[in-house]
């Protein structure tokens, strides 16, 4: 959709200059090399509350906030590795019911 509209798409990470993240990377390279990674995002219920206003009405923040996650993985391993899959699993609770967001 984006190259049938000349649209430009990107997702910024600033992330990658956050001291805890590059810190992280660091002490991750140095354990060598790997071929696993897994990441965890937990939203806490009253971010619900704060973000729902711009989040969308079918998503909550994690929606937006686990590219970060993915770009985090590709940056730590640089050129020496490259995924071969992807995988997420969600759940709506609190914010099906107490919020009435539908979260994909």
């Amino acid at each position: 959709a984006a190259m049938e509209n000349n649209v430009l798409v990107a997702v910024e990470v600033h992330k990658r200059w956050d001291p805890i993240y590059s810190d992280a990377r660091d002490r991750i390279r140095q354990l060598g090399p790997f071929s696993y990674m897994y990441a965890y995002m937990s939203q806490p219920k009253h971010q619900l509350e704060t973000f729902k206003s711009w989040a969308g009405v079918s998503s909550d923040i994690s929606y937006y906030l686990n590219s970060h996650h993915i770009d985090f993985h590709e940056w730590v391993v640089g050129s020496s590795a490259r995924p071969t899959s992807v995988t997420a699993l969600a759940s709506k609770g609190i914010a099906q019911s107490v919020y009435d967001m539908n979260c994909e």
